[in-house]
């Protein structure tokens, strides 16, 4: 497989650098490799302690009761704000630590109780989840913990653990693209030419857990992820390559100033953007005392912190069902329950309720994976992208089977003697799931990218001049590859009834043909195959169908043995919504296969550079105002502000709104 990246940017060849190069392991790996692994999901089994579990029911107790008793989330919503009485009883309780050392002042949870913690918070309040899960997943627990040294993590950790700490490293320009960066931590040096310290300049967006107010921060100490420079014009040289470090940044400094922003959803959550005039940052606060180390902990932050992005999906989706169950046997419409009439129950609520379970059992898998300190990598960004993106479709169907009342918010209902079911809050708050550590596309592509890796290496001698014997060589390994995915392998599934692992059969059929797949479209591409994200999100969406489909089966399987021994009256019934789960799931994955050999992605593309070349202007901006033009957007930004000041931009206006008068009494002459 032949991939040359340098096209793709800057941006892409720094991630490349920088990327986790340690080869992949789990089941989203194997299954690239053509193989279905089901031991992996067969010795899954909870490792705790007895002491430790103890400790996590406990927690989870205290926060239930605090949640019911202490917090109102529409107070949340009304203020904007977290009461200070809840920051500073999550404060003192820890919840700020969960995964720090004990030694540190953390309760050192395991991943599975934290999960457990972070959904329950989610389920109830959207803004105490993302206060708490920056904290816990990207704050600056997980780079000291992982990569300080001993005085830094004696100095900071017990603060960290006793209190929020933020997160700052995307800018106006740099979202996914770190290319674009321009802040700056400008070296100090003394006499010797030894670094000192450093001088950090320009602005961050989105800090999480920033601005309380306009003279104080939720957290004390935040994580910032900069370029270390001899010169702040260096980054803009030809030939410069980056260098990127995080710092320990208490919120206090001088030279740090702050502004919170405000989004449509998740009120109460204090993501601020914040200004760097020329802080000044001794070396001892440079994490690790190390340059370089920046994005390497930047990604492995977002990497832990897509599990609990997962999860909290996942408990949301859970609640969303328990309403449209409720509203599914309240409501009647032409003679019947709602939930009666097969475009609600079974084209909602039926496959919601199976999304929903497939996505707990793809989190329960990758979080033993967490525990047990193995490689989750590719299934944490895998839980993350389903999790988010099926959540998204059962919450969205909430607020469908919810009608009026789904729009409506839940004060106004309760204001009319309605419940208050706060659909259009959880609708709200829920949307940025597909953004946040990652979004479903930039995952997707990620997903690819790590999956194909060993296809690329080996592949990446077609792309040399010569070299015809290597080229041999590896011409004959793919060869051998397709060979041996040809051949079906006998599997033990460790399962036992029919009816799953019928679908487990079909998961290591799809795996060889997933591998085949991605071998055929790398010969059939080669080096323009980076730019085929189409493709890159079909098999994607395949090799995580595959995985949720084994993770439900295996799943439904414990969860059977368990309703066995409580003598459940409703035996089975895990087996019968898995089974459902991979019906559905089997239609997908034969779409996908059948859209890679036929669609409609050449045509797209055309369309889409006609649009963007203004081909389609005319017509878009027929009896509309256009936003676009009204604000200059199209122009740089230097003419942009030149002209929204100037007298020429009054004039526009004025002869905008004349023409559409004019129009205005044109339509109606020809009515």
């Amino acid at each position: 497989m032949a991939m040359d990246m340098s096209k793709l940017g800057q941006g892409v060849m720094i991630a490349e650098e920088q990327r986790d190069k340690k080869r992949h392991d789990g089941f989203m790996a194997d299954l690239f490799r053509g193989r279905a692994n089901f031991e992996l999901f067969a010795s899954c089994q909870n490792f705790e302690t007895a002491d430790e579990k103890r400790e996590g029911e406990k927690m989870l107790a205290k926060l239930r009761h605090f949640l019911m008793t202490e917090v109102d989330p529409q107070n949340v919503e009304d203020t904007d704000r977290i009461s200070n009485r809840a920051m500073e009883w999550l404060c003192e309780e820890g919840f700020f630590g969960l995964k720090i050392p004990v030694e540190y002042g953390g309760k050192n949870l395991s991943q599975s109780d934290y999960m457990r913690l972070m959904s329950l918070t989610a389920s109830y309040c959207g803004a105490l989840v993302a206060l708490l899960s920056a904290s816990n997943s990207i704050g600056l627990g997980w780079p000291l913990k992982g990569y300080g040294t001993d005085e830094q993590k004696k100095k900071y950790l017990p603060k960290v653990a006793s209190s929020p700490s933020g997160f700052s490293f995307t800018e106006s320009g740099a979202g996914s693209d770190p290319a674009n960066m321009e802040t700056v931590a400008v070296r100090i040096k003394d006499e010797s030419g030894v670094v000192t310290g450093y001088h950090i300049t320009g602005k961050k967006w989105w800090m999480t857990n920033g601005a309380k107010n306009d003279s104080e921060c939720v957290s004390p100490l935040i994580c910032l992820i900069v370029k270390t420079v001899d010169k702040p014009e260096e980054i803009h040289e030809k030939g410069y390559k980056p260098c990127f470090s995080a710092f320990i940044i208490p919120t206090n400094s001088e030279g740090l100033s702050w502004e919170r922003c405000q989004f449509e959803g998740l009120r109460g959550m204090y993501n601020s953007e914040i200004t760097y005039n020329n802080v000044h940052v001794p070396k001892e606060q440079l994490v690790g005392e190390k340059e370089g180390l920046g994005f390497k902990i930047a990604m492995e932050a977002l990497n832990t912190g897509r599990l609990a992005v997962a999860g909290s999906c996942a408990a949301i989706s859970r609640q969303c069902l328990l309403i449209g169950k409720w509203w599914g046997n309240e409501r009647r419409q032409w003679g019947k329950q709602i939930g009666k009439h097969e475009a609600v129950g079974s084209g909602m609520l039926a496959p919601g309720l199976a999304n929903s379970f497939a996505m707990e059992a793809m989190c329960w898998y990758a979080t033993y994976r967490v525990d047990h300190k193995l490689d989750a990598r590719m299934e944490a960004a895998a839980c993350k992208v389903y999790a988010s993106e099926r959540g998204w479709k059962i919450v969205d169907d909430l607020m469908q089977m919810r009608g009026g009342r789904g729009y409506e918010t839940a004060k106004s209902l309760e204001n009319r003697g309605e419940p208050p079911i706060p659909t259009e809050a959880i609708h709200r708050n829920f949307r940025p799931n597909r953004i946040f550590e990652g979004s479903s596309e930039i995952l997707s592509q990620w997903i690819i990218r790590e999956g194909i890796d060993e296809y690329k290496k080996r592949g990446e001698v077609f792309l040399e001049k010569g070299q015809w014997l290597k080229k041999f060589g590896a011409a004959l390994g793919f060869g051998w590859d397709l060979f041996r995915l040809t051949f079906r392998r006998k599997t033990d599934t460790q399962i036992h009834t029919r009816t799953l692992k019928r679908h487990l059969d079909y998961v290591d059929g799809m795996a060889r043909k997933l591998a085949k797949t991605v071998i055929w479209s790398s010969a059939k591409y080669r080096a323009k195959l980076p730019h085929k994200q189409l493709l890159f999100m079909r098999l994607a969406n395949i090799a995580t169908e595959l995985y949720a489909m084994t993770a439900a089966c295996f799943y439904a399987n414990d969860l059977n043995m368990v309703d066995a021994l409580k003598q459940n009256p409703n035996k089975h019934r895990f087996i019968h919504l898995a089974d459902y789960y991979c019906a559905e799931a089997r239609l997908r994955i034969a779409g996908w296969f059948k859209e890679i050999g036929r669609n409609n992605d050449d045509q797209a593309r055309k369309v889409a550079e006609d649009l963007l070349k203004n081909t389609y202007d005319d017509w878009l901006k027929k009896d509309i105002i256009s936003l676009v033009d009204q604000l200059g957007l199209e122009k740089s930004k230097s003419d942009r502000e030149a002209y929204l000041a100037s007298e020429k931009f009054e004039k526009d206006v004025e002869d905008s709104i004349k023409k559409g008068y004019e129009q205005t009494k044109d339509n109606q002459k020809d009515l």
